[in-house]
């Protein structure tokens, strides 16, 4: 959630939302493998005030044209999927299991890229939305030696495997104008 931070016009208070959810059992560490659990922080936080959270499952790309509408609109996407060293999407079953926020689409005759925040980098990155997706749906199981770390691990296949958060901006917020332009 740091990294929605920074795409909001105010600072989220990060440390309450990770007390919040240690309280919750969500996580030991600040690991979450539960999509479901997101959005429950998300709509216990401040979020709550500018965004709608709505979870989509069955994968980004079969929603592409809607998921470009609704990024026209100022909607983030919150989307788990495994990341390479780079942070750039990859297929490892869910081993390397990360967040990242898209924030902004490039979409031509050939390609649909997605540019992306990662909370592990300082920069903003370009991925393609193919690439992404077959990344979001490959999430099956936890890499055993973070399942020995005391990591709070859900069954990947359910709770993170093709699915995705849509955080659409309310209308009655006077802070997503400045959002949509931060963007």
């Amino acid at each position: 959630m740091s990294m929605i931070s920074t795409l909001t016009p105010r600072r989220l208070p990060i440390l309450e939302i990770f007390k919040h959810a240690k309280d919750q059992g969500y996580t030991k560490y600040g690991e979450m493998f539960s999509v479901n659990n997101m959005k429950s922080l998300i709509n216990a936080s401040p979020l709550s005030i500018w965004f709608d959270a709505v979870i989509y499952s069955g994968g980004i790309l079969p929603r592409k044209k809607q998921i470009i509408a609704a990024m026209c609109k100022g909607a983030l996407i919150l989307i788990p999927y495994d990341a390479d060293k780079n942070y750039a999407p990859v297929c490892l079953m869910g081993h390397k299991a990360h967040w990242a926020v898209l924030c902004g689409i490039i979409d031509d005759s050939k390609n649909c890229v997605v540019v992306a925040r990662q909370g592990k980098s300082k920069y903003v990155s370009l991925w393609l939305l193919d690439e992404l997706d077959r990344s979001n749906n490959n999430l099956m199981e936890c890499d055993p030696e973070r399942a020995k770390c005391g990591f709070v691990i859900s069954d990947l296949s359910l709770e993170l495997a093709g699915k995705y958060i849509v955080l659409n901006p309310k209308s009655q917020s006077k802070d997503v104008h400045i959002l949509t332009n931060i963007i």
